[in-house]
């Protein structure tokens, strides 16, 4: 940030298990519709990986979003203007999975350096799929093509036009003039690696990063078929594979989470107890792996072990004065906030209840919506998820701590598209009532 006492950084490390988190919560709630609705005159069976697929897209696409013209900049992307929007406008996504999606991958100031996740972090995954093999109701699934395959975006045609007609609110990711820092829970970690301090103690290269891959090796290859058969994807079959997969890309734990060392933002002390975002906050937190105490009020050499300046795993924006993260001032600035603010921590017991609280909210969220059955099928809309843009886990554009909560921030200009349900009539996105109902 020219001009500024701020540094921008590229990082491989901080947003890795959040983003993870993030997609095993997207495929939950999906599950969750399965399993509440049984039969989906709605929408088509699609299969968890290919859904996952999608949801690792729309990361990735909004990831460009925010952070495609610095690439350019960098030297590191020819994907200009019209292939972006080329790109984008092909994706209908959820507007709660956007707003959940910018607060996962918004910048983090700590200190005077701001970390933005690497593009390694949004990687799609391309899986093996039969060309000849059709989900419910004989929809192809089709392979990745075209700008989505050059650029790394799993998008599969015919998913993605299955997702087109989901009824409620869908948009496009907005176009980004301006990217405001994020307010995160932190938790600190110790290595594992007993090589970790000595790779901090030499003087690293200059930190050059080769241009993105394209093509094939933007992807992560999965190399197991995926079952499109019509036995596999019958309700109570797709729904034991939507939990497998779930758990394959995270598991929550059970260790307590007072027994761990946290920086949680002062701001979200004033929230009350079973809010939405300040336990999504808590549960998509940062992850900080270093060797220092950082309950110590002596800020020794080992405040400079951290996993964020170690060689190759970061590289600096174009315009800063610095080439190498200040990560030693950065620590020791949280260290000293998190003890005069009585190191708080997250409000829940340990991860498993931080993710039940989740996902009991999500769950109630769509009671209250009307559900698709069998005598009606005409009633289905998308909710929306309890989050704001005053609250703190949102994009907020003041870099002080004292005015992260409260100010109103406008949203992003975005294009919101109401699908109406392809079973029943409908007027400019709502749902036709017969004659003489409410």
């Amino acid at each position: 940030m020219p001009g500024t006492p701020f540094n921008i950084f590229f990082t491989e490390h901080l947003f890795g298990e959040a983003i993870e988190k993030s997609k095993e919560l997207m495929l939950t709630e999906m599950n969750h519709l399965l399993m509440r609705t049984g039969v989906l005159q709605t929408r088509d069976f699609i299969p968890p990986e290919l859904y996952l697929e999608y949801i690792e897209s729309c990361i990735r696409l909004v990831w460009f979003g925010m952070y495609r013209e610095d690439l350019i900049n960098l030297g590191l992307t020819d994907m200009t203007p019209g292939k972006y929007n080329a790109l984008k406008n092909e994706l209908s996504i959820p507007t709660r999975f956007i707003d959940l999606i910018e607060g996962i991958i918004s910048p983090v100031l700590i200190g005077k350096d701001i970390f933005v996740p690497a593009e390694l972090l949004v990687r799609c995954k391309y899986h093996t799929v039969e060309h000849a093999s059709s989900i419910v109701w004989g929809i192809p699934v089709d392979d990745v093509v075209g700008l989505p395959r050059r650029y790394g975006f799993s998008m599969r045609n015919s998913i993605v036009d299955r997702i087109k007609q989901f009824p409620g609110a869908m948009s496009f990711v907005p176009d980004y003039a301006d990217v405001h820092i994020s307010n995160r829970v932190i938790r600190f970690l110790n290595p594992v690696d007993d090589n970790f301090a000595p790779l901090l103690h030499d003087e690293p290269a200059e930190p050059i990063h080769a241009a993105l891959p394209q093509g094939d090796p933007s992807f992560i290859i999965v190399d197991d078929e995926v079952d499109c058969s019509e036995e596999s994807l019958r309700g109570s079959e797709l729904v034991e594979r939507y939990s497998e997969l779930c758990t394959n890309i995270y598991e929550a734990d059970e260790n307590d989470y007072s027994g761990m060392n946290w920086f949680t933002p002062f701001v979200y002390a004033s929230l009350q107890e079973g809010d939405f975002g300040r336990a999504l906050a808590a549960y998509l937190h940062l992850v900080w792996v270093t060797n220092a105490d950082i309950n110590s009020r002596n800020h020794g050499a080992t405040f400079g072990h951290n996993q964020v300046q170690l060689p190759g795993s970061y590289f600096p924006f174009r315009g800063n004065d610095r080439r190498h993260p200040r990560s030693y001032s950065g620590l020791s600035t949280l260290s000293d906030i998190r003890r005069k603010e009585g190191r708080l921590t997250p409000p829940d017991t340990d991860e498993i209840n931080n993710r039940n609280t989740l996902i009991a909210s999500i769950e109630q969220a769509w009671y209250r919506s009307e559900f698709p059955s069998i005598e009606d099928a005409n009633k289905f809309v998308q909710i929306t998820w309890d989050l704001t843009y005053t609250h703190p886990f949102m994009l907020v554009k003041s870099l002080t701590r004292s005015t992260k909560v409260g100010k109103k921030v406008g949203k992003n200009t975005r294009k919101t598209k109401i699908q109406g349900n392809i079973h029943g009539a409908t007027t400019s996105g709502q749902i036709d009532k017969p004659a003489g109902e409410a």
